[in-house]
């Protein structure tokens, strides 16, 4: 996905807990996208690489490999925001 594609609303993560993403950022070093989210449950903001990378495949937009090998969104889109 690219990040003028990105939708900004509330998330399920696959887990279960709901969080909202709220703005797209640059990391200082590596220029790479970041999805800023703020944790429902828990108030407090976090930051996540849009997409991982090759040992790191940690991105608000992968998959997360369960462990009877499907694969699962690791947030689904719930709520698109209102502009």
């Amino acid at each position: 996905m690219r990040p003028e594609d990105f939708k900004f609303g509330t998330y399920r993560h696959y887990k279960g807990d709901l969080y909202t993403a709220i703005m797209l950022v640059t990391h200082h070093e590596t220029r790479q996208p970041m999805v800023l989210y703020v944790s429902h449950a828990k108030g407090c903001v976090n930051c996540r690489p849009l997409h991982g990378y090759e040992g790191d495949p940690d991105g608000f937009c992968d998959p997360v490999a369960m462990i009877d090998g499907t694969s699962v969104p690791r947030f689904e889109l719930m709520q698109e925001a209102q502009s």
